[in-house]
C-alpha cells in the first residue's frame, strides 16, 4: 500500500497531458495572431483616414483660402482670346470626367492683387514641357496646383509684354502628402443664383490606394456675382 501511494503521488506528466498542453498553447497563439491581425487592419484603417483628412485639410485651406479672396473682376483667362468667350466671367470652372470615371476639375480666377490663378491637379494644368527645373522626385502628376500667371515685364523698358506670359507654379511637395496621391478634384456650384462654391478632394493611399477619403468644403465668393461664375463641362 505505502509503495502504491508512493507511485501515485510521483510528480509528472503523462503524454496525453503534453499534447493536451500544447493543443491548447497553439489554439491560444492562433486566437492571439488573430485578434492581433483584425487590430493591425483596424490601426492602418484609422492611420490612413486621419492622413487623409489632415492633408486634405490643407489642401483645402489653401484653395478655398485663395478662391475667397478671389479680385472678382471679370476678366478673359491670359493665353485665351475674346472671341473664345461669348461673355467675360469672374471664376471660370472646366469640369473634366477622366476616362476612369473620376472628376479632374480647374478653376480659373484674378486673386486679390489682380493676379491670375489656374487651380487644379498638377497633371492636367502643368505641361510635360513646362516643368523643366522642376524636382522631379518632390512632384506627381495627382497632386494640387496652383498656377499664377502674368504678363512678362520687359527688364529694360519696364513696360509689359503683349505676348510674353510668365507663370509661377506652387504646390505641396510630393512629402507634405505622408503617401496619399490626390485621385480626384471637384469645383462646382452649389447653387445656380449663389455665388457658392463646393470643392471636393478625394485621397487615397498611393501604394495601397486603401480607404478612399472625399472630403468638401464649401467657400462663398464675397467678391463675385453668381452670374460672373461660368461653369463649362468638357
Amino acid at each position: 500500500m505505502r509503495i502504491w501511494k508512493k507511485l501515485r503521488n510521483k510528480k509528472g506528466y503523462t503524454l496525453i497531458e503534453l499534447i493536451v498542453t500544447f493543443v491548447l498553447i497553439g489554439i491560444f497563439m492562433v486566437s492571439a495572431t488573430a485578434v492581433m491581425s483584425s487590430f493591425m487592419h483596424v490601426f492602418a484603417r484609422v492611420k490612413s483616414i486621419s492622413t487623409a483628412q489632415n492633408v486634405a485639410d490643407i489642401l483645402l485651406t489653401k484653395a478655398t483660402g485663395e478662391l475667397a479672396d478671389g479680385q472678382g473682376g471679370i476678366f478673359v483667362p491670359l493665353g485665351e482670346s475674346a472671341a473664345d468667350e461669348e461673355k467675360k466671367y469672374a471664376l471660370y470652372i472646366r469640369q473634366h470626367l477622366d476616362p476612369d470615371g473620376s472628376r479632374h476639375d480647374s478653376a480659373v480666377f484674378l486673386n486679390e492683387e489682380g493676379i491670375q490663378v489656374s487651380v487644379g491637379m498638377l497633371g492636367d494644368i502643368l505641361p510635360e514641357t513646362e516643368r523643366a527645373g522642376l524636382d522631379e522626385s518632390g512632384i506627381m502628376d495627382q497632386m494640387l496646383l496652383l498656377r499664377y500667371c502674368t504678363k512678362a515685364v520687359d527688364p529694360e523698358t519696364g513696360s509689359t509684354a503683349a505676348d510674353s506670359i510668365e507663370y509661377t507654379n506652387w504646390y505641396y511637395g510630393k512629402p507634405s502628402y505622408m503617401g496619399t496621391q490626390l485621385t480626384e478634384l471637384k469645383i462646382e456650384k452649389v447653387k445656380e443664383d449663389k455665388n457658392l462654391i463646393r470643392i471636393t478632394v478625394t485621397l487615397e493611399n498611393s501604394k495601397t490606394h486603401y480607404s478612399p477619403q472625399t472630403i468638401s468644403r464649401v467657400v462663398k465668393c464675397r467678391n463675385m456675382d453668381a452670374s460672373d461664375i461660368n461653369v463649362v463641362i468638357n
